[in-house]
């Protein structure tokens, strides 16, 4: 049957039994399978009709073309066709369901469908790959229901499927992924976390992760409050003890199962509570557990219940060291009874070492033959998995890419024309802001402007005024009260006015500043210096100031001018000295100079020693006074 083809059954009415409990029959603990459907929507027209009125209602709903309706009724008919047929000629009646529900368009009832196909499969020995194809297309499906319950019903499932192959690694993350889902607020959902936790004892027992296995086995015991699963869970518990040498505690849980009520009403299960604790009675060294394994075999045979493999598996084992004759005859029974691959690789190497020479290397090339392919299919286990996952992932991408495309075509004409409605809209409503833009901007510009040259004209108005206008009338005045005492004198000071108003003008005129910032800086100070004035200069160079940046040569300039003219003004030093010095990211200026210091209380000084800070603060710089005994020294430090 073409795996599209094929649609999941439906479960019968609400029941839900628990997933994945375990049946440890012998060493290797196995999963014991119970049927897990998926609740049928309710429906009083479906669940009451008869098999017959029920074909009646999907044809009309065929007719009708309301194929949702029509897979509603023959999710009622499928289980009463599935339970009265092998499971090998079910598959027909799945391709029926699955067309109904595909026409049906409901995503919950595909990943009804492909859940329960998986269940099919898993029921089916040997098909365990495509139930955890179906499985895998479940849970995507659920998770695009956001289905917490089932998301995690199916995660459990794949992880069932992977320990039953072998992928031991991958089964513990799924089942873990799987239980991460489950909202355990609703008290209903504990029986899946009970089940989950005994699948992750299982695959830990898998693994030979003993200690382990008895953690997940006691948390799933804890945990449960269901009665007719309290005797599985003890005799689980009992064989990963004996797995894991403790044989007392295994010995003493078998003895307190035998004496459960439930237990000794159940033929089977009072057989497999005699078998196991004489197995375990035997591994402590206690020859009687031999009388409790036949009093097993003797109870299901009384009984005319199927014999059980585990009990000659455990014989086997047991006579193995000791009598060759008996390890072989009960390797024989259990070869013909085992279901487990690992139990039947057992039992041919007890077969091959115990076996006269006419049968041993025919048992031993099964062995050998045996043990090569599980070790084979355990190596491909998770590669066959992570192929499913993925062939489903493309699968899906081609669909959605496919959808995507035809979705493009048919938008395409949509777009277009509001693309070019948007563009027009957008070309005219930045056409207007770009107007409106240019003259609001324009505007303020000029306002800008016109402030800036207010501004400019005022400071230099007023520099021309105290610097040299000021100057002009001192030598005015000298000259007419007689103290200029010669024409090189009077051109002297005419020349010291010239430097002064040059230096306005460069200030005023940043490039023609920068442009040769060292020899104008020292012009700048150097007209400072009088008879009675002396001005110094250190450590200045055209390659000293070459890598500090324009701002800051600019602030550093008006700082030094400002404190010149201070000094000119109030501070009557003789002595003057300014130095320049790099220190790592620093660059530091020290002023000093004799005269009797400034009183920065003074309201003569405030306003020039209010500039001086906003310049340092706005440039990130640190500014220190410190006076002298006699003069002051101040201190600027800027990060270079």
């Amino acid at each position: 049957m073409e795996p599209h083809k094929i649609f999941q059954l439906k479960s019968l009415l609400g029941v839900m039994l628990f997933l994945l409990f375990l049946s440890c029959d012998h060493q290797v603990v196995e999963e014991e399978r119970s049927d897990v459907f998926t609740e049928t929507l309710e429906d009083s027209v479906y669940q009451n009709s008869s098999k017959k009125r029920l074909y009646h209602l999907v044809n009309e709903s065929l007719e009708a073309e309301n194929y949702a309706e029509a897979y509603k009724g023959y999710s009622y008919i499928y289980p009463l066709i599935a339970d009265s047929l092998p499971k090998e000629k079910v598959e027909p009646y799945l391709d029926t369901l699955y067309d109904l529900a595909e026409k049906s368009n409901q995503k919950q009832y595909l990943a009804q469908a492909n859940y329960d196909i998986g269940m099919h499969y898993f029921g089916n020995r040997y098909q365990y790959k495509k139930a955890y194809f179906y499985y895998n297309n479940a849970k995507k499906l659920f998770l695009e229901l956001e289905d917490s319950l089932n998301i995690s019903k199916s995660s459990i499932r794949m992880a069932s499927v992977q320990n039953k192959l072998g992928d031991f690694a991958g089964s513990q993350n799924a089942q873990i992924e799987g239980l991460s889902y489950l909202d355990l607020s609703k008290k209903e959902n504990e029986r899946f976390l009970i089940s989950g936790y005994n699948l992750l004892a299982l695959i830990s027992s898998n693994q030979h992760e003993d200690e382990a296995a008895l953690n997940w086995i006691q948390k799933s015991i804890d945990l449960n409050s269901y009665s007719q699963i309290r005797p599985t869970l003890q005799n689980n518990k009992g064989m990963f003890l004996l797995k894991a040498g403790k044989y007392e505690e295994s010995i003493q849980l078998f003895k307190e199962l035998l004496e459960d009520s439930l237990v000794y009403k159940s033929v089977t299960r009072r057989a497999r509570g005699l078998d196991n604790l004489g197995y375990a009675q035997l591994k402590s060294g206690d020859r009687s557990g031999l009388a409790l394994i036949q009093q097993s075999i003797q109870l299901l045979a009384k009984e005319n219940y199927a014999p059980r493999y585990a009990a000659y598996l455990h014989l086997a084992d047991y006579y193995k060291d000791k009598n060759a004759a008996l390890a072989v005859k009960n390797a024989k029974k259990a070869l013909a009874l085992v279901p487990s691959v690992e139990d039947e690789l057992e039992m041919y190497q007890i077969l091959a070492l115990h076996s006269n020479d006419n049968e041993e290397n025919d048992y031993l090339r099964k062995y050998i033959h045996l043990e090569d392919s599980l070790s084979n299919a355990r190596l491909n286990a998770a590669n066959q998995f992570a192929k499913i996952r993925f062939n489903s992932e493309l699968q899906e991408q081609q669909i959605l890419k496919l959808e995507k495309v035809n979705a493009e075509k048919e938008l395409a004409i949509e777009k277009e024309n509001f693309r070019h409605f948007l563009i027009i809209t957008l070309i005219s409503i930045l056409l207007v802001l770009i107007i409106v833009g240019f003259i609001v901007i324009r505007k303020k510009n000029e306002k800008n402007k016109n402030i800036a040259i207010s501004r400019l004209e005022n400071k230099l108005s007023k520099r021309v005024h105290d610097e040299v206008a000021n100057e002009v009338y001192t030598l005015m005045n000298k000259i007419e009260h007689r103290q200029i005492y010669s024409n090189d004198e009077m051109l002297d000071y005419l020349d010291h006015i010239y430097v002064r108003s040059r230096n306005i003008s460069r200030e005023f005129d940043s490039s023609v500043l920068l442009k040769n910032f060292h020899g104008n800086l020292k012009v700048m100070l150097t007209s400072f210096q009088s008879k009675n004035a002396n001005v110094l200069i250190q450590n200045s160079s055209e390659e000293f100031w070459q890598p500090v940046k324009s701002n800051l040569k600019l602030t550093i300039y008006r700082i030094l001018q400002e404190l010149m003219t201070n000094m000119k003004k109030h501070s009557n030093a003789n002595v003057v000295v300014i130095s320049f010095k790099k220190e790592e990211n620093y660059l530091q200026i020290q002023y000093t100079d004799n005269g009797k210091g400034f009183n920065l209380k003074d309201l003569k000084f405030s306003n020039g020693i209010k500039n001086i800070e906003a310049r340092v603060a706005h440039l990130s710089g640190n500014l220190d006074f410190k006076e002298t005994e006699k003069g002051m020294v101040i201190i600027l430090k800027f990060r270079v």
